[in-house]
């Protein structure tokens, strides 16, 4: 790993433990054992760090993990039920987790981190917003692709991108916040009500 990749992965393990708010240069400097100096050679200040870290950490990985999302074989519900799972860091193909670190990381922890950065840090919302519409864009072939192969009738594409995405995203949102819950229920839930809206 070079030593710019370095200070980015660093900067956001150190963001899913305690918050990129929370998080000083000094503490990046300790953990990657180098001097300030060095970073500011790589980095113009702590936010083109959090600039750099958002493409990185998430445009970038959004992007190649919806290429291996279109790639899963299986029909249109098993695909849904994939990319739930996926969306949470949990490959059910594979029966492993999705790495994106050399080292796990608590997929809870990441999805609240970036809900927190998108609050905190307005200037970066453009880039969340060009990540909604690549995921709209992502389900809408997905749905397309149902059509094409008729396995669900011919609804409105865009429409039910938007449906499944608003409920993905609320799912996230209820697996992380709700505990009591048991995940595969969740899932199961919202997929038996996607399938019962659109078939």
């Amino acid at each position: 790993m070079n030593t710019k990749d370095k200070i980015l992965e660093t900067t956001f393990l150190l963001s899913l433990k305690y918050g990129y708010a929370n998080v000083s240069i000094k503490q990046i400097k300790e953990e990657c054992g180098m001097s300030a100096s060095s970073i500011y050679h790589y980095f113009t200040d702590k936010d083109d760090i959090l600039s750099q870290m958002i493409d990185k950490y998430i445009l970038n990985i959004v992007d190649y993990n919806n290429e291996i999302m279109k790639n899963v074989s299986g029909s249109f519900i098993e695909k849904l039920k994939f990319i739930f799972y996926y969306s949470i860091g949990i490959n059910i193909k594979e029966e492993s987790q999705v790495k994106i670190t050399k080292e796990p990381i608590n997929y809870k922890n990441y999805h609240l981190m970036f809900n927190s950065i998108y609050h905190q840090y307005p200037e970066y919302r453009e880039k969340f917003n060009k990540l909604n519409e690549s995921m709209l864009l992502f389900f809408k072939e997905l749905i397309d692709e149902a059509i094409e192969n008729n396995e669900i009738g011919n609804v409105n594409s865009e429409e039910v991108a938007i449906f499944i995405f608003s409920i993905i995203k609320g799912y996230t949102e209820l697996w992380v916040g709700l505990p009591e819950y048991s995940l595969d229920e969740i899932i199961d839930i919202n997929i038996n009500n996607i399938w019962r809206a659109i078939k």
